[in-house]
């Protein structure tokens, strides 16, 4: 039991201030009851039917009381019109306030993806570029070297060809061929001393030299186009050897130098025999 030191009054032990005189009480043993501050009300619990509270710590107290029994602040009688009931515990309970939704800054993922996009387009720009570079570049390598994709840009289509214009190049060619397929047979004499090679071409691999007036036999005839116009070929048959015709190598034939090694049969240029 708690003592108030001015009026003797006697409490319990929950009370802390006299109600009729607001002064602070004592245990029964003498100490001062601790004074706590004064703190907002956080009422809790049932409401009673016509409670009484502090106006300054929200407390309740008895409806005679003058003086609050926790924080000793005056009470006002009903007479003055103090001491009136605690309002809607509603008011007192923290109320849930929805904040507006946070706004993210979009602002750099905007930036970003710009960035990505400028990107993106200055690359396909220059893909492009060096393409069209690639191409122009491809197609005059290709015009001079003749390869078939510039020839072909010049060549007439064949709606648009005159079948006649080729005829009498083609007449020739024939007549020409007719004439090389006549040779087949014939026989004739070296004009100089000749290479015998293993194929028609000068640049093939040689088989030995033969010397002026050494008698052939034509087997084959070949002839084709080159830089120096019109070259054509014999396939011979050496029949009868000749003499050198700068007169140094005696008669016969020879191969690097080797008397009697040349090969009897190859292609030799026609320009160099003689047929009979």
């Amino acid at each position: 039991m708690k003592t108030c030191p001015q009026c003797q009054a006697v409490y319990e032990e929950d009370y802390v201030f006299c109600l009729m005189d607001g002064g602070a009480l004592y245990d029964n043993d003498g100490e001062t009851e601790t004074v706590y501050k004064r703190s907002i009300p956080t009422p809790g619990g049932p409401m009673p039917a016509t409670p009484f509270y502090c106006d300054s710590c929200g407390i309740e107290n008895r409806s005679t009381s003058r003086f609050c029994k926790k924080c000793g602040a005056p009470i006002a009688t009903i007479a003055s019109g103090g001491g009136q009931p605690l309002p809607d515990p509603a008011i007192y309970t923290q109320q849930a306030v929805s904040a507006p939704p946070l706004q993210q800054n979009n602002s750099k993922l905007y930036a970003g993806i710009a960035v990505v996009a400028i990107l993106l387009c200055v690359a396909t720009v220059i893909g492009a570029v060096a393409f069209v570079i690639w191409s122009n570049s491809k197609q005059t390598t290709n015009s001079a070297n003749g390869s078939p994709a510039a020839n072909n840009t010049t060549k007439p289509t064949l709606s648009n060809r005159n079948p006649n214009v080729n005829k009498p190049a083609n007449n020739a060619n024939a007549q020409a061929n007719t004439n090389l397929a006549a040779v087949v047979g014939r026989k004739g004499h070296l004009t100089t001393n000749q290479r015998i090679r293993v194929s028609s071409n000068r640049y093939s691999e040689v088989l030995g030299v033969h010397y002026r007036n050494a008698k052939v036999e034509i087997l084959e005839v070949t002839s084709y186009m080159t830089e120096d116009g019109m070259s054509t070929w014999y396939r011979v048959r050496v029949l009868e050897n000749g003499c050198d015709a700068e007169g140094k190598r005696g008669c016969g034939n020879d191969l690097n130098g080797v008397s009697g090694q040349a090969a009897h049969e190859g292609w030799m240029n026609a320009k160099f025999i003689n047929l009979d």
